[in-house]
């Protein structure tokens, strides 16, 4: 029987950071994943100054910043001409910017930094089954994937990152509020496609909204709402509505599997059960489009990292977990009504889509709202991560 003060399931963005912040602290953890290696697609790709600032207490923040595209400017279209514009070059010192950069990167260089730290226990091809309380910790029951073995861990705290079909929230019985909203897209990432520069570009058109992200090594994420099932996109139907929406021709670029998603909103009711604590995905949901999701799982990592540390300094674990419940709650739900106003306003078509285009002219890309939205894109208006505004 092996102890852990932590255990960790779920080695994503979340968890990988948790791993690494208790690891600097000298907790002693296993963290544990299913998969042995890592995503093949590039996934969430917007790293917000915020989260930059975390990377930098790892001393992370430039060797990832070196993987990716610094995107400093956004622009809004209709199709036809330009609504407006957005620059993060007026942001707080030192990340004017959000940074583009594949999901598999900002894992990669967080796995890789694990290797450093004695107090981690690392397990891949490894699955989550069930716990049990016992005394002031538990027992988890994992699975070795490849023997198909099952066997028992102890710890004193468990922490489920294991993203939103979380088999750890499942096995506390921890309820969800969830909806599924009403539009749906596809995506690719095409490699030597129309030069756009590192500009983010916005299209919302009559037709449907496209949205385009610069990517390392001269690729970008093409990404077009659509009325169509998962079973019925394509490639060519992706550049097809590219290129009618925005012009831009992608038919001679290289382009990666087109993926097909409905956004969805879920909140778990309770964020923790005796010993176990949620983050991430694992405790909410949001709709990816303006890049809150990851972020907001990496702030929670952080709490939770404080949280821990306050726990082990002597500090009472329940009180602690209620009140990481009620800042991430708040976090959660700013992120989250930001993202689902900007798909809202986005994917406006028909008869609507002109009264969407003059609000954003005159009002969100005015002079007033030009000066603010930057700030809340860049998540810095998002509430606060920290217990106590030290860091972990």
């Amino acid at each position: 029987m092996h102890a852990h003060t932590v255990i960790i399931i779920g080695a994503g963005p979340t968890g990988l950071m948790l791993a690494n912040l208790l690891g600097d602290a000298h907790v002693p953890c296993l963290l544990v994943e299913r998969r042995t290696g890592l995503p093949a697609q590039s996934r969430a790709i917007g790293v917000s100054p915020p989260s930059l600032d975390l990377f930098a207490s790892l001393d992370l923040a430039e060797p990832l910043i070196e993987r990716g595209v610094p995107v400093r400017d956004a622009v809004v279209s209709n199709g036809r001409s330009e609504i407006g514009s957005l620059s993060f070059r007026d942001l707080p010192e030192p990340y004017r910017f959000i940074l583009s950069v594949p999901q598999r990167d900002t894992m990669e260089i967080l796995q890789d930094r694990l290797q450093t730290l004695t107090d981690i226990e690392y397990l891949r091809g490894t699955e989550f089954v069930d716990w049990a309380a016992r005394g002031d910790g538990l027992e988890v029951i994992l699975r070795d994937l490849g023997q198909q073995k099952e066997y028992r861990i102890e710890g004193a705290r468990l922490v489920g990152c294991d993203g939103s079909h979380s088999s750890v929230r499942d096995s506390c019985r921890l309820e969800s509020r969830y909806k599924r909203y009403g539009v749906s897209f596809f995506m690719a990432d095409f490699k030597n496609g129309p030069d756009l520069g590192h500009r983010a570009v916005l299209f919302f058109t009559a037709d449907g909204a496209v949205e385009s992200f610069p990517l390392p090594d001269q690729t970008r994420r093409w990404i077009a709402q659509t009325d169509a099932g998962p079973d019925e996109v394509t490639r060519d139907d992706l550049v097809e509505q590219v290129r009618r929406r925005t012009g831009s021709d992608l038919s001679a670029a290289d382009g990666s599997e087109v993926s097909w998603w409905q956004p969805e909103r879920r909140l778990v009711r309770q964020w923790h059960s005796g010993p176990v604590l949620l983050c991430g995905d694992a405790a909410h949901v949001m709709s990816p489009i303006g890049g809150q999701g990851m972020n907001t799982g990496l702030a929670d990592a952080e709490f939770a990292a404080h949280l821990v540390r306050r726990y082990l300094a002597g500090e009472d674990w329940e009180a602690l977990c209620e009140g990481y419940e009620r800042r991430r709650r708040r976090a959660f739900t700013a992120a989250a009504n930001r993202a689902a106003l900007g798909m809202w306003l986005g994917t406006r078509r028909g008869r609507t889509a002109r009264p969407r285009d003059l609000f954003l002219k005159y009002v969100l890309l005015g002079r007033l709202g030009a000066n603010r939205l930057p700030h809340h894109f860049a998540m810095w208006t998002i509430p606060h991560s920290r217990l106590a505004g030290e860091r972990a």
